[in-house]
């Protein structure tokens, strides 16, 4: 049964003979959800004022409108004029003038973010500037400079090695590592690889539930 745009469905009963139909009355393409025909209808190919609704949208989009907003430097309020689109991506004025744009002052937040990061990394920096030499000696001497699969030896051009757990767990990072940790380490339970290599044994591990065994077992096979 088809009924034309516009016009509501007869009561069928809790049994009905057919399914509803909906046609449009521009291009004659049938539908069973009265939304869906009505959003054709408007945008139909053959409606002679669908071009015209179309600009209108394209015109909505690219209209400016006015926000009130609030000044990252002194918190001020001030109102810009921007589309929804620019909001939407950030492309908008973020201060209220350019003195508070151009200010060299910090504001809090900025000011407390510095100086917790400035402690993390002199707190890091120390611990790895001290016994740098002999901890590099310690790891050669332990793991080696290559990696265990493809025998791959960190180059000059910032591709370095990395030290695996053989169980797959998380540990400590080798920069934090003290000379004692180096000494009371268990080295049979670390290994040296390649990047690819190390990707490679975690995926393995993950996604195949593969232990370090099994990976060794797979490699030389």
């Amino acid at each position: 049964m088809v009924i034309p745009a516009g016009l509501e469905p007869a009561n069928t009963g809790s049994n009905p003979v057919s399914p509803t139909m909906y046609k449009c009355k521009y291009c004659g393409k049938e539908f069973s959800n009265p939304k869906a025909i009505g959003g054709h209808t408007v945008c139909c190919e053959k409606n002679p004022k669908s071009k015209d609704r179309i600009i209108k949208i394209a015109k909505s989009r690219t209209k400016k409108r006015k926000y009130e907003l609030r000044c990252k430097r002194c918190e001020k309020k001030y109102t810009i004029e921007a589309t929804p689109r620019e909001i939407e991506k950030g492309r908008y004025r973020k201060f209220c003038s350019r003195s508070c744009a151009n200010t060299r002052k910090l504001t809090k937040k900025v000011k407390l973010n510095i100086s917790i990061g400035l402690k993390k990394s002199y707190i890091n920096r120390d611990v790895y500037n001290k016994g740098k030499s002999e901890r590099k000696k310690l790891m050669l001497e332990y793991f080696g400079e290559e990696c265990y699969f493809c025998k791959f030896i960190a180059n000059k051009k910032g591709v370095w090695t990395i030290l695996h757990r053989k169980d797959g767990k998380e540990h400590k990072k080798p920069c934090t590592w003290t000379i004692e940790d180096l000494k009371n380490l268990d080295v049979e339970n670390y290994v040296r690889l390649c990047g690819r290599c190390h990707h490679g044994v975690h995926w393995c591990m993950e996604y195949l539930g593969m232990s370090w065994e099994d990976i060794k077992k797979a490699s030389v096979s």
